[in-house]
C-alpha cells in the first residue's frame, strides 16, 4: 500500500498535533481494512521525508501508531511530489494459519 500523503507543517515540525496522528491511523487502517488486514498485520514501513530533520518528529508518531514488535522501517529523504512534507508506503502480512483460523472463528459465530 503507497500513496499516503501528509503536506502541512504545524509549529516547524510533522504531524505533532493529534489531528494529523489520528488521520494517519485513520487513513492506513481503513486502507488495510478493505484488505481484510490491520496495523498488527504491517512488517515493514517505508517512510519518505522532504527533509530528514523531521527524523525525530516521525518517530515519534511511529512509535504511536505501531506497537512492539514494531515492523521494520526504512526511512529515506527525497523530494516529494504535491508539496508533500511525508509520504508513507507499507507490506502487511497475514499468514495463511491466521486467515484459517479467522475463517473458522467466522464460521463458528
Amino acid at each position: 500500500m503507497n500513496g499516503l500523503y501528509l503536506n502541512t507543517v504545524e509549529e516547524g515540525t510533522i504531524f505533532i498535533n493529534d489531528d494529523k496522528l489520528t488521520y494517519l491511523k485513520r487513513s492506513l487502517n481503513g486502507r488495510l481494512s478493505k484488505l481484510e488486514l490491520a496495523l498488527r498485520d504491517v512488517v515493514r514501513v517505508t517512510v519518505y521525508l522532504a527533509d530528514i530533520g523531521d527524523f525525530d518528529a516521525m518517530n515519534r508518531v511511529y512509535s504511536a501508531v505501531f506497537q512492539a514488535p514494531y515492523p521494520a522501517r526504512s526511512t529515506v529523504q527525497v523530494r516529494m511530489p504535491f508539496g508533500a512534507l511525508v509520504g508513507v508506503e507499507v507490506t502487511a502480512f497475514r499468514s495463511r494459519k491466521d486467515s484459517a483460523l479467522e475463517s473458522t472463528q467466522r464460521d463458528i459465530a
